[in-house]
């Protein structure tokens, strides 16, 4: 017997649903394990297996300033004196210079020509002078001495005196002395000209105050003519 055409594509229709009920099943399956592998890792880039590290390209939680200098706030004064201030005043500073001259101080410079002066004992000397610097002269001791310039040799008699402020003269900001002269200890006057002489002067104040000094190399000469016999050159 014939089937009625209605119930004919009825039963069609069964039979073609049963054939995609697996391929649905199929999709479904896939779409769910999808969904499972794309919420498994929370944290981002899946890591590679073995070495614990991200995948390449993605960031290994490097610093975004790589390779750039280390903030040196902290270091930056490392190593670095603190800065001190200016240093304090210490006062007026104590001072002695040699100059020339027998009625007033002349300043000299290494080099300046001395004239030789006939003493009135038949020696020969050379006249200088003081000039002191916040110096008390009170008990102020002097050493004053005199050597040849290129041997070393001491060639004048010492002078060890210890003044008072009467044998000073008071010019307000200093101190002069004058008369103070280094006496040869030849008598041969051409032996002496030409001849250059270093004085040197130690000044100390008393009670253990400041002790300073001073020296002056001079060419000795002769141009205030003196008489050449008035000399004692033994032996020539």
């Amino acid at each position: 017997m014939a089937l009625a055409p209605r119930r004919t594509r009825r039963l069609q229709a069964r039979a073609g649903l049963g054939t995609l009920a697996p391929m649905l099943f199929r999709l479904l399956a896939l779409g769910a394990l999808g969904l499972l592998l794309a919420c498994g890792d929370d944290d981002g880039a899946p890591m590679d297996q073995g070495s614990g590290m991200p995948e390449a390209g993605m960031d290994a939680a490097a610093p975004d300033d790589a390779g750039a200098e280390p903030d040196s706030g902290e270091d930056m004064d490392a190593g670095v004196e603190e800065d001190a201030g200016p240093e304090e005043d210490a006062g007026p500073v104590p001072r002695v210079i040699i100059g020339l001259g027998l009625t007033e101080f002349e300043f000299a410079e290494d080099g300046a020509r001395a004239e030789l002066v006939d003493g009135p004992q038949g020696g020969f000397h050379v006249d200088y002078g003081f000039r002191f610097e916040n110096l008390d002269p009170e008990g102020l001791r002097v050493v004053f001495r005199g050597f040849d310039a290129d041997s070393d040799e001491e060639i004048t008699e010492s002078v060890d005196r210890t003044l008072t402020a009467r044998r000073v003269q008071d010019r307000g900001d200093h101190l002069i002395r004058l008369g103070d002269r280094l006496v040869f200890l030849t008598r041969c006057f051409p032996n002496l000209i030409g001849r250059r002489l270093r004085a040197e002067v130690v000044v100390a104040e008393a009670g253990g105050g400041a002790t300073v000094t001073d020296s002056l190399v001079v060419e000795v000469v002769d141009e205030m003519p003196t008489d050449p016999m008035s000399g004692e050159c033994p032996g020539e």
